[in-house]
């Protein structure tokens, strides 16, 4: 079996990451100084035979009260201080309700021995509690048994910064900016959501609008790469699913935040979000406003051999933008009854991007200049949505909810485009020039209604069912004008109109056992039949097809004990071909590349299993995946003849994938922190060019550091890193880029707001740098671009409105539950 073929691969990198993961924790070991090894353990009871859970224990010097470490009691009420150093020291113990009790001095003088503290009885407040002021910092990574949780807002150096910049350091996860493709864990068919919905833009237009986010606005990033049966089958490399900030607490508060920056022009942010809740209604909402100044530089070579000679294109490209982007939600929920909460959510987004194209283009015949080209492109692409959602959610008892959604979504996107190509010989003696505009209008509507049903069938048995219904359509209208003798003429044959639609209904059911206390499994089965219909004004009938899947998935879930659990799944998934990928239309760079669509695409079908091991919150996960049909964007072909390179999206024969990853959390004092995550990546594809079957290999690993450092005065600074040593994009390879961050945030408590400094990519090494190189197969193509550079900003962050968090019915709504809400 092929699996036994890279089995070896397998064992390599757990042996290598393995490696890399012992020598991490031997030195936070060895870096931390020689300590006598002193336990000190005790109890915490709230009256007689009543032990208290959950008591904060807080052991602090002695001398100025300053923290050594911190814990909380289990449910016998004990608390361990574990390897204590020999000095004097001060308890301190405290519970909400409960008046807070110290215990001084306690000296520790002797090495290797049991220090016993005996029971402490806390005495209940006189006061009554009117109020809590929850105060907390997540981890900047979180493991969970199917998706990597990244906190944005608990970084620093996320700051002002974009939602593309964080995913661009984040583990597993391939940016490549000048192809517009994002991949994680070495796979393409990522499926983006925005707070628990898919959004069904164009990749490159995602990648876009992602780039003039504000990370500001951001709660946490979700990479879900093992997505269970209640989820759309979509995308076979998994979802990212951004979560925008939000708050449930009572009475009317929220957040702004302002930043002002500087890369290779000017960045301007604001966000604000809010939240009222009184009584039986909340209304909820948010706004975010980007201007970004920026440049690209490309650097292109392509080359051919024809009739013997050597033909070559030196492309040198300059492309400055200016890019506005508005985002805005708001919503309420209505508790109707205690059973049954009615919801609406009304958002949207306007994606406004200017850019020119000063292109420099050399074609060389045996290395001598044959012919150069100026060329000046003025680019407008806008996008625009607007979207609505109406949820229900229905309690029979406590046992058994409904969900409904309805949700309506319509995108436009106008692109018109002026090319001014101008011709010159080798001397650089002017020939002629050459006039052509285009433009593409592309309105899409989308209707998704969806109802989801859960049940406790037992103590230990839960089920989870739905149906859900898609109908989604769009019109592609294309028309491109040449200049004559100062007469704009219409090119046929690179003028259309496509209408697609597209028709998915799916239903589902899994179910969730605990075979007992510390084993767990989860498994279902998910079908989706899809009808997919594209034609012309010229030509009906260019797509028509009507196709069912079943998308089965499975998980197993073993815990050992408080520090040891294993995890197993399985899941099979699709990826459909894109709307702009089908559409048979044509996009010019420049007179010698063009990216086109093609109709022939078929889905292609991804079946993936994954296991890890979790050892003291150290994350061991090993995946392998099969993926038959890959789909790839930007496949060249090159006319030898005319030199002449046109893109488009093809199907491979297969994409197989081995991926082993830790992720370490280091707590060197309790002043500084860090995290480490490291993956190792083996793929082997087989790729069609010309007609024949090509394996290429590729291994790299990627690696992301994080360390933070809390100082005195509410100051904390934080510094990352990332490195990738390579990867595929498409069937292009990527070059080894990293990038080095900073950041300093200070804290002003009693005006409730902070200000951040941040630097990303000091060092100016996130160049995305591709290449093939099959000179038997007569492509031989290399492309640099350089973005993004450095970037220096400053943000500032104000917390208005009630922060006390009050008692609120816990509730979960159609959007607040991933699994109820995926659109």
């Amino acid at each position: 079996m092929i699996i036994f073929k890279y089995l070896g691969y397998v064992f390599k990198y757990i042996i290598m990451l393995a490696g890399t993961m012992l020598l991490l924790i031997t030195f936070s070991i060895i870096y931390n100084p020689l300590k006598a090894q002193t336990k000190l353990i005790g109890k915490i009871m709230k009256g007689p035979n009543d032990p208290l859970e959950y008591a904060n224990v807080l052991l602090l010097q002695f001398k100025d009260s300053s923290l050594v470490k911190g814990t909380i009691s289990d449910k016998n009420g004990q608390y361990i201080f574990q390897k204590t150093s020999k000095g004097k020291y001060l308890l301190s113990i405290s519970f909400t309700g409960f008046e807070k009790a110290f215990i001084s001095p306690i000296s520790l003088t002797n090495e290797d021995y049991t220090s016993e503290m005996g029971e402490i009885v806390l005495i209940k407040s006189l006061e009554d509690l009117k109020s809590v002021n929850v105060v907390a910092k997540k981890q900047l990574f979180e493991q969970k048994i199917d998706r990597m949780i990244i906190n944005v807002s608990s970084s620093i150096t996320y700051a002002g910064g974009s939602a593309l910049e964080v995913l661009e350091r984040s583990p597993g996860v391939l940016i490549n900016q000048q192809n517009s493709t994002i991949s994680m864990n070495g796979k393409e068919g990522v499926a983006v959501m925005i707070n628990n919905k898919i959004n069904r833009m164009p990749i490159n237009v995602i990648v876009e609008m992602l780039s003039g986010m504000s990370a500001n606005s951001i709660e946490r990033i979700e990479l879900i790469t093992s997505p269970p049966a209640g989820m759309d089958a979509e995308g076979s490399a998994g979802y990212i699913n951004i979560i925008l900030k939000s708050t449930t607490e009572s009475g009317t508060n929220g957040s702004y935040a302002i930043t002002g920056g500087f890369s290779h022009g000017e960045s301007a942010q604001a966000s604000m979000n809010f939240n009222h809740r009184k009584k039986l209604l909340n209304f909820f909402g948010d706004f975010s406003f980007s201007r970004t100044r920026s440049r690209q530089l490309w650097d292109v070579y392509n080359k051919v051999i024809y009739q013997g000679k050597t033909k070559e294109i030196y492309l040198d490209v300059y492309r400055p933008s200016l890019q506005l982007l508005y985002n805005y939600k708001f919503g309420a929920d209505y508790t109707l009854s205690d059973k049954t909460i009615l919801g609406f959510i009304i958002s949207g987004y306007s994606n406004q991007q200017s850019r020119t194209w000063n292109n420099h283009s050399e074609l060389r015949i045996d290395q001598n200049i044959d012919t150069i080209l100026f060329i000046t492109n003025h680019e407008i692409n806008n996008w625009s949505n607007l979207s609505g959602n109406f949820n229900m959610q229905h309690s029979f008892n406590k046992n058994e909810k409904i969900f409904i959604n309805a949700n309506y979504d319509y995108y436009y996107s106008n692109n018109p485009v002026e090319y001014i190509n101008k011709y010159y010989d080798a001397n650089s003696n002017f020939i002629y020039d050459h006039y052509m505009e285009s433009t593409k209008r592309t309105p899409i509507t989308i209707w998704v209604a969806a109802i989801d049903y859960t049940k406790n069938l037992s103590a230990k048995i839960n089920m989870e069912a739905g149906m859900k219904g898609t109908l989604s359509g769009f019109v592609n209208k294309t028309e491109t004008h040449n200049l004559f003798q100062n007469n704009w003429q219409k090119d046929e044959l690179l003028s259309s109109i496509f209408n697609l639609r597209e028709n998915i209904l799916a239903g589902y059911v899994s179910f969730s056992v605990a075979l007992n206390k510390a084993t767990t499994i989860k498994a279902g089965l998910r079908y989706e039949n899809t009808f997919s219909n594209l034609g012309s004004e010229k030509q009906r009938d260019i797509v028509d097809r009507n196709y069912g899947n079943l998308f089965p998935s499975f998980f197993l879930s073993r815990t050992f004990n408080e520090y040891n659990l294993a995890n197993f799944s399985y899941s099979r998934r699709i990826t459909r071909p894109t709307f702009n990928n089908l559409a048979p239309t044509t996009i010019f760079v420049d007179p010698y590349s063009y990216f086109y669509g093609n109709p022939a695409l078929l889905p292609s079908i991804n079946t993936s299993f994954s296991g890890s091991y979790t050892f003291h919150k150290k994350i061991l996960s090993i995946s392998y995946s099969q993926e038959i049909r890959p789909i790839t964007n930007y496949l060249p072909k090159t006319d030898a003849a005319t030199n002449i390179r046109s893109y488009s999206a093809e199907n491979q024969k297969n994409l197989l994938t081995f991926t082993t990853a830790v992720t370490i959390p280091i707590n060197f004092f309790t002043w500084w922190t860090s995290q480490v995550n490291l993956s190792a990546v083996h793929q082997v594809m087989n790729v069609y060019i010309k007609e024949t079957v090509n394996e290429i290999k590729q291994q790299y690993i990627m690696a992301t550091l994080s360390q933070t450092f809390a100082l005195p005065n509410d100051v904390s600074v934080e510094a990352s890193g990332s490195f990738n040593s390579g990867g595929f994009f498409g069937i292009f390879i990527r070059k080894p880029y990293g990038a080095v961050n900073a950041g300093i945030q200070k804290k002003f408590a009693k005006h409730r707001s902070s200000i951040r400094l941040n630097a990303v990519n000091i060092l100016n090494t996130m160049a995305t740098n591709i290449y093939v190189d099959l000179p038997e197969r007569n492509l031989v193509s290399h492309f640099i671009l350089y973005m993004p550079y450095p970037a220096y900003r400053l943000t500032y962050t104000y917390n208005f409105g009630n922060d006390k968090l009050k008692q609120v019915r816990k509730r979960v709504t159609g959007a607040e539950d991933v699994k109820q809400r995926v659109e």
